[in-house]
C-alpha cells in the first residue's frame, strides 16, 4: 500500500514531475435524495479571481478529487470553493484529511448503457506469448461479458506499440460497436522489434487518448495497458502523457498489467498521480487517474 513508500520517495517523484499533490479535496455530488450524480464536472475555484484551480469528473459513486496548487508553478493562495456547472457550491470546503465534501444538486442522475474499452499493448519481441494469449482469449471474454450484461452497448478499440526505429511506433483501430473490427485488428498483430528499454509507452498513451475517439457520455471508460518494459517517461524525461490522462476532458480508468510486478512502481511514475491505493504486489494494478 502507499504506506510502504517513504515521504522522500514521494517528494522525489514530485520534484521529477514538477507537482505538489498534497492539497487535496474530495467531493461527492448527489441529488436531493442523496443519489450519486455521475460523470459530471466539478470545479475548485478561487473565490477572489474566479480562476479554476482544478476540474474533475465524478465517478460512479458521485465522488471526485480536486487539487490546489498541484503544479509547482501554480499560484498558491487561500479562499477556494467547490462548485458544479449549475451554480451549486460548497463555500468552505474541508481538506481531504477532514472528510468528503457533500455537494447537492437539484437534478437527477442520468446513466447511459454505453461502455468504451481500449487495449493498449506492447508489441515488442518479448511480448509474443502475451499477444498470442490475447488473440485466443479476448473474443471469449468479450462475448461472455456481453452475454452477462445484455443491456450494455460496448465499443472496443486498441493501440499496439513498439519503439522508435522499429517497423512502427504505434498503430491503432478506433472505437467501434462492431467488435469484430477490433478483434480482427488484434488478431493481425505480432511481436517484433524492441530489444532494449525503454519502449514507446508514452506515445501509445497519447495515441489512445487522442485517436480512439472516446465517448464522453459513456458510463464507463476503461483502458487496459499490457506491457513488460518501461517508457521514456521514467528513464529519460518527464513527458506530458500522464498529465493528459489526469486532465483529460474524458477521463479514463487505466488498468496496468505487467509481468514485471516488482518493478511496476518504479517504472510507472503515472502511479504517483493516483487518487487511490496501489498494492505493488498485485499482478493487475488498477491505477485511478480520474474516476469515471
Amino acid at each position: 500500500m502507499w504506506e510502504e513508500y517513504t515521504e522522500n520517495e514521494f517528494k522525489s517523484m514530485g520534484n521529477f514531475w514538477g507537482i505538489m499533490p498534497n492539497k487535496r479535496y474530495s467531493v461527492q455530488l448527489t441529488d436531493k435524495k442523496f443519489n450519486a450524480i455521475i460523470n459530471e464536472p466539478v470545479f475548485l475555484v478561487h473565490k477572489e479571481t474566479g480562476d479554476t484551480a482544478w476540474r474533475a469528473i465524478t465517478d460512479n459513486t458521485g465522488e471526485a478529487e480536486l487539487w490546489e496548487g498541484f503544479f509547482k508553478n501554480s499560484k498558491d493562495g487561500s479562499g477556494y470553493y467547490i462548485g458544479d456547472r449549475y451554480g451549486n457550491k460548497v463555500q468552505q470546503p474541508s481538506a481531504f484529511a477532514n472528510g468528503v465534501n457533500l455537494l447537492t444538486a437539484d437534478r437527477t442522475c442520468g446513466v447511459t448503457n454505453e461502455v468504451d474499452i481500449a487495449f493498449v499493448v506492447d508489441a515488442t519481441g518479448s511480448m509474443g506469448d502475451e499477444i498470442e494469449f490475447l488473440k485466443l482469449e479476448l473474443e471469449d471474454v468479450i462475448r461472455n461479458t456481453m452475454e452477462k450484461h445484455k443491456s450494455l452497448s460496448l465499443r472496443a478499440g486498441s493501440v499496439f506499440y513498439r519503439d522508435k526505429g522499429d517497423q512502427y511506433i504505434t498503430k491503432n483501430v478506433a472505437f467501434h460497436d462492431d467488435l469484430l473490427k477490433t478483434l480482427n485488428f488484434i488478431k493481425l498483430q505480432s511481436a517484433g522489434g524492441g530489444g532494449d528499454t525503454p519502449e514507446a509507452v508514452d506515445e501509445a498513451l497519447s495515441t489512445a487518448l487522442d485517436s480512439l475517439q472516446w465517448n464522453p457520455n459513456a458510463r464507463t471508460r476503461l483502458l487496459f495497458l499490457v506491457l513488460d518494459a518501461p517508457g521514456t517517461t521514467i528513464l529519460e524525461v518527464a513527458s506530458p502523457s500522464p498529465f493528459k490522462i489526469l486532465l483529460s476532458e474524458t477521463p479514463v480508468l487505466v488498468l496496468i498489467h505487467s509481468s514485471l510486478v516488482s518493478t511496476i512502481f518504479s517504472r510507472s511514475k503515472l502511479v504517483s498521480l493516483s487518487s487511490g491505493t496501489y498494492p505493488p504486489t498485485a499482478v493487475m494494478a488498477a491505477v485511478i487517474f480520474l474516476f469515471m
